[in-house]
């Protein structure tokens, strides 16, 4: 993209900075760039129902994530979620069992990890669904360039 020339300083910054972390907005720098798509499949089984998948990435900063995760087989594949999630989709559970179905992620310095429950349980007892339930994790990597921070 090339720069228009447009610029929005943040308060208390002067137009005239040369300092991108000064801005809200300059057009010398995209608001939000693309870097990449990991997928990762994660399986839950009847006695693996839940834990912490990591997804390394090579970036000399902390990027920006946004994560989906979307049912793909034991039973009808669902719709894709945006993580974190919880309670999105039926799991298959023995009579009496209530689903317990969570997925969230950290992004760290050279890795995200994808924490995750997927399991039936009544009453603080749990355990795994009666069949293997695989879930595919898409997370989508972002470069935001302007400023360490969106204050």
């Amino acid at each position: 993209m090339a720069d228009r020339g447009i610029k929005f300083a943040k308060d208390g910054k002067t137009i005239s900075s040369t300092d991108p972390d000064d801005y809200n907005f300059w057009t010398k720098y995209p608001p939000l760039n693309f870097l990449e798509k990991k997928t990762v499949t994660i399986t839950a089984t009847p006695t693996n129902y839940s834990g912490t998948t990591e997804v390394s990435h090579s970036y000399d900063f902390i990027p920006m994530v946004i994560g989906t995760i979307q049912r793909t087989s034991g039973m009808t594949p669902s719709s894709e979620f945006q993580m974190p999630c919880s309670y999105f989709t039926a799991l298959p559970c023995d009579f009496g069992l209530f689903e317990i179905v969570n997925f969230n992620f950290s992004i760290l310095s050279n890795k995200v990890n994808i924490t995750w429950t997927a399991s039936c349980g009544v009453m603080g007892y749990e355990e795994g669904p009666t069949v293997n339930v695989t879930f595919v994790a898409k997370l989508y990597f972002y470069l935001f360039p302007l400023g360490k921070s969106f204050s």
